[in-house]
């Protein structure tokens, strides 16, 4: 499907959710959980991402997810120039 197909059934069809696999957030900055430079490499999930985590220390898991979603918010401010696809019908690619 060529690029501005798809992108005009995106913005017809809002809201619209995408699920992507790491390589995805990584292009765009945003850290994979398991690679050696992941965020499981600084923290350790038991300690912030189970409900035993929580129910120990509540604003200790508050205070990661805060910063991942403050993280994911300013990132969704910027273009993520490295995700837009090059296609045949003459669109950019967007990469610089």
């Amino acid at each position: 499907m060529p690029a501005a197909e798809l992108a005009a059934l995106l913005a017809a069809r809002q809201p619209c959710v995408v699920l992507t696999g790491a390589g995805v957030s990584t292009d765009s900055g945003i850290p994979d959980f398991r690679s050696s430079t992941g965020v499981w490499a600084e923290v350790d999930p038991l300690e912030v991402a189970s409900i035993e985590a929580f129910r120990r220390d509540p604003e200790r898991v508050w205070a990661f997810y805060r910063r991942r979603i403050q993280m994911l918010l300013d990132r969704s401010r910027t273009t993520p120039t490295s995700l837009w696809p090059s296609s045949s019908d003459g669109a950019s690619s967007g990469r610089s």
